[in-house]
């Protein structure tokens, strides 16, 4: 990590945010451990918090946090920007390049630095390499030279778990520092200490008390990508459009929060694959630590002609407006779409969508809201506790609507003036009035 000066506490930071590049890598083969070239991506969403056990010259913090924060585009190239904070303000930051079988760091992006070798891989026992990368200090360049070497495996207990590591160990010669820390596979950096050279007691020591795992999300989707689960929960920090060629697969189980006020936008020939299973349904909702409806905006397709985008098992909550449809037909089953601010499923303009055996229950407008020229086929889905209508069918709306159960919501079916929906065969019952019509 970048530091301004070889201070004990600095070259603390350096050292962690240095080691923790290393954790998504980690994995078994055989009785060792060992760092792969093809390994986990270490990538924005990812979050380490120590406990400063024993703090030496500069180190006034109880509390030590890495996170990767997100991406930045300098020099043509992404680099991955590392944010530490002590107890919970920033004191220090770096940025991490993955370039073949090395990660390389950089404590500064104002000027074309030479990196720092961050990790060799494939990462094991025995491996050693020198390190020569430049560090800049304001208008000062200097070269900082260290030594690494993985020494052993072992066991380490940390409050966050016990744990097989590995061990690391740095030396940087010019400040007679030596460093040691244990990385445990998919986990991390879970201890720290650091001494002078030849003296036995650490002057720092740090272990890991909690780690969290997101993948962040900040780029519009133009090709095929695939959700996995092992990168739940996903994280979309601003509005996220699924467009020009796009193809977004995601697998069962994972979540994707979606931060205040924005939205998943599958638009202009992109497409949504989001398949979960009943056991393992795929779940949109708010990031907000306390969810209320009306966290962020909505889930929508629109003008999508190309390949239809397919939901199945999957939960919409806390939105404004939870699937919003446009122009677009995708096929949607066995979904549940609650708690959003406004309308559950909105079919607007063009829609003509196949939604089947979804419930659409406590949403603050209407569970199903049909507009103009809104077409499709809602069959056997449940309609419940909606604050408007359990289905509000718009001027020009030719929907066709069979065996759906539409119960307890304040209107049952609300006809508004001209609308023409197909209605056949659904039950529409126990609501404060079954049905209304308004000329």
């Amino acid at each position: 990590m970048g530091s301004k000066r070889h201070a004990p506490g600095q070259v603390l930071v350096y050292s962690v945010g240095l080691l923790a590049t290393t954790w998504a890598c980690c994995w078994a083969q055989g009785d060792k451990l060992v760092i792969p070239s093809g390994g986990y991506p270490f990538h924005p969403g990812c979050r380490w918090e120590f406990r400063v056990e024993v703090g030496g010259e500069g180190i006034w913090f109880k509390k030590l946090t890495l996170l990767v924060e997100g991406t930045q585009r300098v020099f043509g190239k992404d680099y991955l920007s590392v944010k530490v904070l002590g107890d919970d303000r920033q004191i220090d930051s770096s940025y991490e390049r993955r370039e073949g079988d090395v990660m390389l760091s950089w404590n500064s992006l104002e000027e074309e630095l030479k990196p720092r070798v961050a990790m060799r891989f494939p990462l094991k026992e025995g491996l050693q390499w020198d390190d020569a990368g430049e560090m800049c200090y304001g208008r000062r360049t200097e070269v900082l030279r260290s030594k690494h070497s993985v020494v052993k495996t072992e066991t380490v207990e940390v409050p966050a778990g016990k744990f097989r590591c590995l061990l690391l160990r740095q030396e940087l010669p010019d400040a007679g520092i030596v460093s040691d820390a244990w990385v445990a596979p998919g986990v991390g950096f879970v201890k720290f200490e650091r001494r002078g050279h030849d003296q036995p007691k650490p002057q720092i020591a740090c272990v890991l008390t909690r780690f969290t795992r997101e993948t962040w999300v900040d780029r519009d989707i133009q090709e095929p990508v695939r959700w996995e689960g092992s990168g739940s929960p996903y994280v979309l920090t601003k509005s996220i459009r699924v467009w020009q060629g796009g193809k977004l697969a995601i697998e069962p189980g994972v979540v994707v929060k979606v931060r205040k006020g924005f939205r998943l936008w599958v638009r202009n020939e992109g497409t949504l694959i989001a398949e979960g299973t009943k056991e393992k349904p795929i779940v949109f909702t708010s990031a907000e630590e306390k969810p209320q409806p009306g966290d962020w905006d909505t889930l929508s397709t629109e003008n999508t002609s190309g390949e239809a985008s397919s939901l199945r098992y999957c939960t919409i909550q806390y939105a404004s407006r939870g699937l919003w449809i446009t122009n677009s037909s995708p096929s949607v089953a066995h979904c549940t779409i609650q708690e959003c601010y406004g309308d559950g499923l909105a079919l607007d303009k063009q829609a003509d969508p196949s939604v089947s055996r979804c419930i659409i229950e406590r949403n603050g407008a209407s569970g199903i809201h049909l507009g103009p020229t809104a077409k499709g086929v809602l069959t056997t889905n449940y309609v419940s506790k909606n604050g408007i209508a359990g289905v509000c069918c718009g001027k020009d709306s030719a929907t066709t609507l069979v065996s759906n159960t539409i119960t307890g919501n304040a209107v049952g079916v609300l006809l508004k003036k001209g609308a023409n929906p197909k209605l056949d065969e659904n039950i529409v019952r126990d609501n404060q009035q079954d049905t209304q019509r308004e000329e």
